[in-house]
């Protein structure tokens, strides 16, 4: 593992899984080369850096944690230092979700388009209405849609960017 380092410059919203576990989401950057990537933290399979997070919102300051961050298949991934890249992957494949990037006016111009929306600050079963406009601070988005017959749809997840 190379000797780099992470630091942790956003998280989102506390929200429950269905196995009943709290994750949210963190975005850390690499001091090395400030490249930024996405990150889901879960309560109990990573109670430290859980904690870690819970530090800076009580506003303290934590210092880096090894790691590091690639381009491998397709996406940024996060490698902290107890992990190898084959296992950091199979972590993180919930990105490939992703169906491309596009400019937050154009999330917006969709989103008036759109039933609803769920970004990654949405809590988990929860939607917001498509009236209102999105969180500046969101990274990830999904749109809803009427199908017709009573029916609806989600739009893949589009990645913000800018």
């Amino acid at each position: 593992m190379p000797d780099q380092f992470l630091k942790i410059v956003c998280f989102g919203l506390i929200g429950e899984s269905k196995d009943g576990d709290d994750y949210r989401h963190v975005v850390f950057e690499d001091i090395d080369n400030g490249n930024k990537a996405d990150y889901i933290i879960k309560k109990k399979s990573r109670p430290l850096l859980w904690s870690d997070v819970e530090e800076i919102e009580k506003g303290k300051s934590i210092p880096p944690r090894k790691g590091y961050i690639t381009h491998f298949k397709g996406i940024e991934i996060v490698v902290l230092g107890d992990e190898n890249l084959d296992d950091a992957y199979e972590y993180q494949k919930w990105k490939l979700d992703i169906q491309k990037r596009i400019s937050f006016f154009k999330a917006e111009q969709m989103r008036k388009k759109s039933k609803g929306y769920c970004t990654d600050l949405t809590h988990k079963g929860a939607m917001e209405i498509g009236w209102e406009p999105i969180d500046a601070e969101a990274r990830k988005v999904k749109f809803r849609y009427y199908t017709g017959a009573g029916k609806f749809s989600w739009s893949s997840w589009f990645q913000i960017s800018g």
